[in-house]
């Protein structure tokens, strides 16, 4: 490599490569997890772990034939991430059916198949780059390779958020991303000697001729590998959007619906449409505006308009792909038609709430179960108090939860509960209807009487039904079953009411999910006793044990423990942060799908310029100033996101939604440039005294993603689902300001390099 420019030049295809492979991957990941947005942080933990196995793997990398080496790494990579999104596919329906969700086991099984060997490859990418540099320039190479890295980040991740995304399927972007890899290694192979060029050339040209081969063929690639992803189900559309994924399967004349791997209605399937509609409608007196959030392609807006008094009918759809490819594979009618006002809103249906004007008698939520952060906003008292306010006098909102079995368990009953409490401040009566589906309706009127009026109503209004009928609505009505279920939810009363800072509601979902498997049982006992001072106890520990086991690892002794706590803090609190603001995003505006990219771009690209500008400037004032100062930023880092998050959800009606896409790509920003400042002052610290900049370079990258890997499996399992937001934001801050106490303690006692 012929000089410093260079150099970059090949670290900034790494990470655009690198970027590319990892947002394909957690987005089919995603989608192969039903959406639970909780995955994400354990797939990017795996991702961070393998890479940091990479680094250590590649120690023993020299500077002599690296050329080679590098290029070999690149071609693998390459080659190995297109063939890692052939695995997940293939891998998912010999896991569970398609649309279950897997358990925790499976689910760390499969994101490691999913993700670790291209990111081991990564890894060792990062080393050998730095062992490629040693030889040919001057200065500090780690601050140079992470910066150029962190660079070509953010370039992949502006272009995949603003265009590739979506102008391209997965196995598309997927070939793109190879193709940067193949670049990078005919970089690399220009300042080789001529036998290994010629040697490397051929693997650099199959790796070319390769991905664009997929590129020319992605769509018949992409649909094919679908198809086979949901057997023994076939696959009839597959479309990738801002806002999720949209799956389309044909099963016995019926069309499943799948919203980012989760199922979201069939055509036809009318006692869904039915039970759904009905129910609430005839608990009003008189239903004449009807506001329905989620299913309007599932044939629920013609059943509302069986009911003669109602004169217009809105639905709320986020993705419009749903509602057109609805149209492609439903019968008609579903729609309405008969002259009536029905109008479709494309957006987010919170969203409308909160900005609409008009009134209804009755609001629907159809969204389906709150087993995602994007579905569980629809069940928060936040957006219960939206909802009060888009009432007329004696309106009544209506949502239902799924409740298989006879039994209402403790997990179900708490559920239940805490959407009862989040309810009852705003309308004041809340009612539950039994059943395999319970329905849960609240009012600013009382609705005893709505509740025995449903047979009566349901004959007065002449409503054709297939399934709903006075022997139906009887079984529900049972005294028997209806006390069963009041004792079970009254019980549980003292469940704090779901909100969006404190999703309850969703951490029960997720425990009812978690308790069908062996793994999750486990989870589920911890995740039930796990307070505050236990999660900041249980944090603690585990970075203690990481940092003496990093320590002893790299032969570094007590003088590495507080640098190398430092750099644990560091990867710790930036993926924490970067994992909170993808939560706090998709929670405030409802899709996070294609704003992953722009969320890791705005990341990378700041944690780029400040290592690349500044990182000698941060490196030569490595110090117990410097130490302590960035120790003091990660402190308050977590803090800040969850305070404007907080602000944001309590504020009416709120700002524009680009304020808000503008305001959390600044957050996203902050924490790259603390965690770039914070990673290149601990790195310069741990270097005093190391054996070669290398060797504490991996050290350094090693140690700051084991600390990152861990928040990913502690967010995903733990924090958030035991604690919720703002707690788990104050617990993280909480372990940062011992390990700043640590630096303070260390530091104060040690001699200063002039002194040494």
């Amino acid at each position: 490599m012929d000089n410093k420019r260079d150099l970059v030049a090949a670290a900034a295809l790494l990470g655009t490569f690198e970027t590319v492979s990892q947002v394909v991957l957690v987005r089919e990941l995603l989608i192969a997890f039903t959406g639970n947005e909780l995955t994400m942080a354990i797939v990017l933990s795996v991702w961070l772990i393998s890479v940091a196995a990479g680094c250590a793997a590649a120690r023993g990398i020299t500077p002599r034939g690296v050329h080679a080496r590098v290029a070999a790494l690149f071609i693998m990579a390459g080659t190995f991430s297109l063939v890692q999104v052939i695995l997940i596919r293939l891998a998912r329906p010999a896991l569970a059916p398609a649309g279950e969700l897997l358990s925790p086991a499976l689910t760390v099984a499969l994101a490691a198949l999913g993700v670790a060997p291209c990111a081991l490859l990564f890894g060792a990418l990062f080393v050998g780059l730095i062992r490629y540099g040693e030889a040919r320039s001057s200065g500090s190479l780690v601050p140079t390779v992470y910066g150029g890295e962190a660079l070509g980040s953010g370039f992949a991740g502006a272009v995949l958020s603003l265009w590739l995304l979506e102008a391209a399927d997965p196995m598309g972007v997927t070939a793109a991303g190879a193709l940067f890899a193949g670049a990078a290694a005919v970089l690399v192979l220009r300042s080789a000697p001529a036998g290994r060029r010629r040697a490397g050339s051929v693997g650099a040209a199959a790796l070319l001729a390769s991905a664009a081969l997929v590129l020319a063929y992605a769509g018949r690639i992409d649909l094919r590998l679908r198809d086979l992803e949901w057997r023994p189900l076939h696959v009839v559309a597959s479309v990738d959007t801002k806002y999720g994924n949209v799956v389309v399967t044909e099963r016995d004349g019926l069309h499943d619906f799948y919203r980012t791997g989760s199922l979201a209605f069939t055509i036809p399937d009318p006692m869904y449409a039915e039970e759904t509609v009905h129910i609430p409608l005839l608990y009003h007196p008189g239903p004449r505006r009807v506001l329905l959030i989620g299913g309007g392609g599932s044939g629920v807006v013609a059943e509302a308009l069986k009911h003669p008094s109602v004169e217009r009918v809105d639905f709320v759809e986020l993705d419009p792909a749903v509602l057109t490819l609805a149209e492609r594979y439903g019968p008609p009618g579903r729609m309405g038609g008969d002259g009536r006002d029905v109008r479709a809103v494309l957006g987010d249906g919170r969203s409308y709430v909160a900005a609409t004007d008009e009134k209804y008698d009755v609001i629907i939520v159809a969204a389906g179960p709150p087993i995602s952060l994007q579905v569980n906003r629809l069940y928060t008292e936040e957006f219960f108090a939206l909802a009060g306010r888009a009432l007329l006098q004696g309106g009544l909102v209506g949502l239902t939860v799924e409740a298989p079995g006879a039994r209402v368990g403790d997990d179900l009953a708490g559920l239940i509960s805490s959407l009862v409490n989040a309810l009852k401040p705003v309308f004041g009566h809340v009612e539950l209807l039994p059943g395999e589906t319970i329905h849960v309706l609240a009012s600013d009127a009382p609705l005893a009487e709505g509740k025995y009026r449903l047979i009566p109503r349901l004959a007065e209004r002449g409503i054709e039904t297939a399934y709903i009928n006075e022997f139906f609505l009887a079984d529900r009505l049972s005294p028997l079953r209806a006390d069963q279920l009041d004792r079970a939810v009254a019980l549980r009363a003292d469940v704090a009411p779901n909100s969006d800072a404190r999703p309850v509601t969703f951490s029960y979902a997720l425990t009812i999910w978690a308790k069908h498997f062996r793994s999750g049982k486990a989870l589920a006992r911890v995740v039930s006793h796990l307070g505050p001072a236990a999660a900041v106890a249980m944090l603690a520990a585990i970075a203690a044990v990481a940092v003496a086991v990093c320590a002893l690892a790299w032969r570094l002794g007590r003088r590495g423990a507080a640098p190398l706590a430092a750099l644990y803090s560091t990867g710790f609190t930036t993926m924490f942060t970067t994992v909170l603001i993808m939560l706090c995003f998709q929670i405030t505006r409802g899709y996070v799908y294609t704003r992953l990219a722009v969320i890791i771009a705005a990341f990378m690209t700041a944690l780029g310029l400040t290592a690349t500008l500044g990182g000698r400037r941060l490196a030569r004032s490595a110090g117990r100033a410097a130490l302590l100062l960035t120790g003091t930023a990660l402190v308050c880092l977590p803090v800040i996101v969850a305070v404007v998050f907080a602000r944001l959800q309590h504020s009416a009606p709120g700002p524009p939604g680009a304020a808000v896409d503008v305001l959390y790509v600044v957050l996203a920003a902050l924490a790259g440039v603390i965690g770039a400042g914070a990673f290149t002052v601990a790195s310069a610290s741990l270097a005093k005294g190391a054996a070669s900049e290398a060797s504490a370079g991996a050290a350094a990258y090693s140690m700051d993603l084991v600390g990152a890997s861990v928040a990913g499996f502690t967010t995903g399992f733990l924090t958030i689902p035991a604690l919720g937001i703002t707690a788990a934001a104050l617990a993280v801050a909480a372990v940062n300001l011992g390990v700043l106490c640590l630096l303070a303690f260390a530091t104060g006692r040690s001699p200063s390099p002039a002194a040494r």
